[in-house]
């Protein structure tokens, strides 16, 4: 082996270290993972990056901000937790003339919704399939609440009948 090729080998070897170690420093970046969560059973770990464009002068460094003060309930969220909800809260949304007369026409035609929150629900596909017809398009809601209706037996009509029912409410009550 030659000086010149031993000379390029090592020149080669310490090239690519510093590559490497450029490589390890750069992933390290500005973002941090807090190592807390790991250890709590979460499978999503917290991450905190520093604002990207500062002008400071001052290095980088990890820092955490605190949870802002929930009170003394224990019920704040926090990161990787998840709260189930049993029952929806608050109330039913208030009617309007045409919201009264689209599900009347809807109980007319064997589709009587008693539960509020399956009239919001028809309510807003039937809004929907107004705004498909303006932008020329085919409306997507009403075929899956027509389903939804269906399956859960809470009308006597095939959800294509329900489908067809509802489109021809919502464009007499809805759609300008």
């Amino acid at each position: 082996m030659s000086i010149r090729t031993s000379m390029v080998t090592k020149i080669g070897s310490a090239s690519a270290a510093l590559l490497l170690a450029g490589t390890i420093a750069a992933c390290g970046g500005d973002s941090t993972v807090d190592s807390d969560d790991e250890t709590q059973g979460s499978s999503v770990p917290s991450v905190s990056s520093a604002p990207t464009g500062s002008a400071s002068s001052e290095t980088s460094s990890p820092t955490s901000t605190p949870a802002p003060d929930a009170g003394s309930d224990g019920d704040s969220p926090r990161d990787g937790e998840v709260n189930e909800v049993e029952e929806p809260g608050g109330e039913a949304a208030p009617r309007t003339s045409e919201d009264d007369a689209f599900l009347a026409e809807l109980k007319d035609k064997d589709i009587d919704l008693e539960d509020s929150a399956i009239q919001d629900q028809v309510i807003a596909a039937a809004r929907e399939q107004c705004l498909a017809n303006e932008e020329g398009r085919d409306g997507f809601a009403v075929p899956m609440i027509a389903g939804q209706l269906e399956v859960q037996e809470l009308t006597k009509v095939s959800a294509e009948d329900a489908e067809r029912i509802i489109v021809e409410a919502a464009e007499s009550n809805y759609c300008g």
